[in-house]
């Protein structure tokens, strides 16, 4: 099994993690390819701000809450900038990435990075334990 990447294993981040307004977070919980968001410091000490944008998985174009009403929005699979422009290969694409990211959700857990990958791992050791007991088990006598 991978060992899971976190924030605090990357100094140079770590340099940049605002601890004021990350309270409630921990460096050592937040994974690589984590959707959590966070607050960083700037070094050239702008007062950067978690943002109220979300983005469009399909175009990355940054939305927003109102942004998601509209017609042609479909989480994860397009938004009113790229509603039309996408070809029938990325739609699937995105279709079955969304599933994914569904799917990981209903299970608790996260559809990429680190976590993932263990989820993964884990599942398919489950999956092999479960058909090695059932080879071991003595079969049913017949009626």
């Amino acid at each position: 099994m991978t060992a899971k990447i976190t924030i605090d294993q990357h100094h140079e981040l770590m340099l940049e993690w605002d601890w004021s307004l990350n309270k409630e977070f921990d460096p050592s919980t937040v994974t690589q390819g984590s959707d959590q968001k966070v607050a960083w410091v700037c070094r050239k000490d702008h007062d950067l701000k978690r943002g109220s944008y979300d983005q469009c998985h399909a175009c990355r174009m940054p939305i927003t809450e109102q942004e998601k009403q509209h017609q042609h929005y479909q989480e994860g699979l397009s938004c009113h900038h790229c509603f039309g422009t996408l070809d029938t290969e990325q739609k699937q694409r995105f279709a079955e990435r969304q599933k994914q990211i569904s799917l990981g959700k209903q299970r608790g857990e996260e559809h990429i990075g680190n976590a993932a990958q263990e989820a993964t791992e884990r599942r398919r050791a489950e999956k092999r334990a479960e058909k090695e007991a059932a080879r071991n088990r003595p079969p049913e006598p017949e009626l």
